[in-house]
């Protein structure tokens, strides 16, 4: 092994923990010492690192795992959570915990999925090196007594605590496990996979337990849901409409091109207060859109959406690219998945210098998408 291997990990580290987002402010009143409050526990174990210890000089290990760690204490207080401790190659993370917040589930899912994307990315630079790790992540919601320990530290006590951390022992290797009661208070803004009743150890009682996949459909309008029984029609939106209709035809005339002849690429940002129509009118426009055009085959309809909260660089385009490939948080085939979107884009596009620039993008396209077994970019590529 290569002296400069611990330099060249931790400076990767050191880029990956640098997540987009704000740490959000809290407005509650401040914590009293012993204080009840409903939070949401999370624990994360690192795999892999006694065989590690094994083909590593320990202060190298000792590196590589704070390197790994101070990465994802980053991702824990950029979701809004605390970390509560670190015991070696494990994590305990807080949401809720300095002060209420009626998020706090979706906040340690979102964290948690956005800690395996991170660790993703850890073990194909350990796997480049002939070096194999794994997590397991466990997040569990309920009533806690958060206070100071006799050392002062703040810490949580109660049942979801001590659930959370036999969930993390009881997961499969690289994925999250959860109860019902997160499931139910995240609702739609995941995707779930009901996994049935289990006992765990240490739990009298057996629970329903769920593992979360993917960011889902945060809730589904209600106009959306009463489409299926009736159809009422779209009042008043006129000129929103017309202004849509305009910069579509635009887009599609050929009129405005860049200075290399390619599409000028546009966006429309619909602005207003929640509750007044905005989904709708972008609903109903694209609904017509494909109705009328006269070339529906041309058009390539993708729907994404945002994370609910702590937004991750780019996270709308990779959500818009994962959907549109079919492409789930840690799914097996998501390489053979990739690769047959790839191959369809190649095979729809005529242009020769649009076929290169394709291929040229795809171990971006592939690093961005997380997709494992695909060629990184290197320096050379990223510069050009």
């Amino acid at each position: 092994m290569s002296e400069n291997r611990t330099d060249f990990l931790e400076e990767d580290l050191r880029k990956l923990s640098r997540t987009a987002g704000i740490v959000p402010t809290d407005t509650t009143p401040a914590l009293q010492e012993g204080e009840r409050r409903r939070i949401a526990a999370l624990f994360l174990d690192l795999e892999g690192f006694t065989s590690l210890s094994d083909q590593l000089d320990h202060e190298m290990v000792h590196s590589i795992v704070r390197s790994i760690m101070s990465a994802l204490a980053r991702i824990v207080e950029t979701h809004g959570g605390y970390v509560d401790k670190f015991e070696g190659d494990r994590i305990m993370a807080l949401f809720g915990a300095r002060a209420a917040t009626e998020e706090s589930s979706i906040r340690a899912i979102t964290c948690a999925l956005r800690m395996q994307e991170a660790l993703e990315e850890v073990a194909s630079l350990l796997s480049a090196k002939g070096l194999d790790i794994g997590s397991r992540i466990g997040v569990e919601a309920g009533t806690a007594t958060v206070a100071p320990d006799p050392l002062g530290h703040l810490t949580a006590t109660g049942k979801c605590v001590n659930v959370a951390s036999r969930l993390e022992e009881a997961a499969e290797s690289n994925t999250i496990l959860t109860t019902s009661i997160v499931m139910e208070q995240c609702g739609r803004s995941f995707e779930w996979l009901d996994l049935g009743e289990s006992k765990l150890r240490g739990v009298s009682e057996p629970l329903r337990l769920f593992r979360p996949t993917a960011l889902g459909e945060v809730v589904t309008a209600r106009w959306e849901r009463s489409a299926l029984l009736a159809h009422s029609p779209l009042i008043g939106r006129e000129k929103e409409t017309g202004l849509l209709e305009q910069l579509w035809k635009k887009s599609v005339s050929g009129e405005s091109v860049t200075w290399r002849g390619g599409a000028v690429h546009m966006v429309a940002l619909l602005h207003g207060d929640a509750g007044i129509g905005k989904s709708r009118l972008a609903h109903e426009f694209v609904t017509h859109l494909l109705k009328t055009a006269r070339d529906t085959e041309g058009i390539c309809f993708m729907k994404g959406q945002t994370a609910p909260v702590a937004q991750p660089p780019f996270w709308l385009w990779i959500d818009l690219l994962r959907r549109h490939l079919g492409i789930g948080q840690g799914m097996e085939d998501s390489q053979r998945r990739f690769e047959g979107g790839m191959e369809k884009a190649l095979e729809s596009t005529s242009d020769e210098r649009a076929r290169e620039a394709l291929r040229a993008t795809r171990p971006f396209l592939a690093e961005m998408l997380s997709v494992p077994g695909e060629e990184k970019p290197s320096e050379t590529m990223r510069e050009e």
